[in-house]
């Protein structure tokens, strides 16, 4: 009975151009501008469908359009009502392989600025624990004297 490998390594046999395809459609420039883009697309929580998914849309419309992507490939941006973005392969509802990432930010919400401290509410489910720590404040024109 074969290996997986080998079953993996014969159906790929079958067609012999497909690594030189990819190489020359996924390249380390594209797939860093792809990432680029999604993180300095800010997301907090329960935002992807709304933030970062619509840059997948766009990234995945423009691949669709040049050939380079399959038309096949389908993108929700609320996969059954979660908020999730999923992109599926194929008109079949079960799917062999699943491969996820998490598309939105861990986030606070900060209250007033006061005695030098900005306080922290969880808007996520966090397992932070007490302590310092940098961070990084979006201030949004809140506090015009930038302090933080």
């Amino acid at each position: 009975m074969p290996t997986h490998h080998a079953l993996i390594e014969s159906a790929l046999h079958r067609y012999n151009t497909i690594f030189d395809c990819l190489h020359e459609v996924i390249t380390r420039e594209r797939t860093f501008a792809l990432f680029q883009q999604i993180a300095d697309t800010y997301a907090p929580t329960l935002t992807a469908r709304h933030a970062r998914g619509p840059v997948v849309q766009q990234w995945l419309s423009a691949m669709q359009q040049t050939g380079s992507c399959s038309q096949e490939i389908q993108l929700d941006l609320n996969f059954r009502r979660t908020g999730n973005v999923v992109l599926s392969l194929g008109p079949s509802a079960a799917k062999p392989v699943w491969a996820m990432a998490h598309l939105d930010m861990i986030s606070f919400l900060t209250g007033a600025y006061a005695n030098g401290r900005y306080p922290l509410t969880p808007y996520c489910e966090a397992r932070q624990t007490s302590g310092r720590r940098a961070a990084l404040a979006l201030d949004f024109g809140q506090n015009p004297a930038g302090e933080i």
